[in-house]
């Protein structure tokens, strides 16, 4: 009886256990660099506002995901201008800011590890690569592993990356064109199924 408690109690949880599960199934490392990436050359971008003559755009693979799936956010970065500008990106999961919103435009909640990347690790605003002119970089990072996308619904990603202004006075932000992905309900347990039939 205690065991079958234990359970129901676990059941009605059931939102911070997907949490759990789904973390556990993306795994650990939520960005790859522009070399491990497979370049498709034909491939059509949509490209956010210009800023110290940079742009930055998103893409992910398809539109609609699967409960846990990883969500692979493309992210290219050009440097329109001609002059090189310090592109500020030590690690893509703490200099490539995401910001991820559900349908109803609320911001929704960073994982145990984004936590983890917001309280922890530094970005690295001493730390970039120079962006020649004309030269565009690629990145991938793993959104819904620093992201809680685990409720069925429609997101809204933008991402904000950082330059250094060519004055050399601070930094300026360069902000991502939007995309919409929708991502499919947890599968229904049969203990809910059960109880929905009672």
């Amino acid at each position: 009886m205690k065991r079958y408690m234990k359970m129901r109690v676990i059941c009605h949880n059931g939102h911070m256990l997907a949490v759990i599960i789904c973390a556990l199934l993306l795994g650990f490392q939520s960005y790859v660099f522009s070399d491990d990436l497979n370049e498709n050359e034909d491939a059509e971008y949509e490209w956010g506002a210009v800023s110290e003559g940079c742009q930055v755009s998103i893409q992910t693979e398809k539109e609609v995901y699967a409960y846990c799936e990883p969500i692979i956010l493309k992210i290219a970065i050009r440097n329109n201008g001609e002059v090189p500008v310090l592109l500020i990106v030590a690690r893509p999961d703490t200099d490539c800011i995401a910001t991820v919103k559900n349908d109803r435009d609320e911001t929704v909640p960073l994982t145990a590890y984004g936590r983890h990347l917001r309280d922890f690790l530094l970005g690295g605003l001493d730390h970039g690569v120079q962006l020649d002119a004309a030269q565009e970089r690629e990145y991938a990072l793993l959104v819904n592993r620093i992201h809680d996308m685990t409720r069925k619904d429609a997101y809204s990603v933008t991402v904000k990356c950082f330059v250094l202004k060519r004055d050399g006075k601070g930094y300026a932000e360069v902000i991502s064109n939007t995309i919409q992905v929708e991502v499919k309900g947890q599968p229904t347990s049969k203990f809910d199924t059960k109880k929905k039939n009672q």
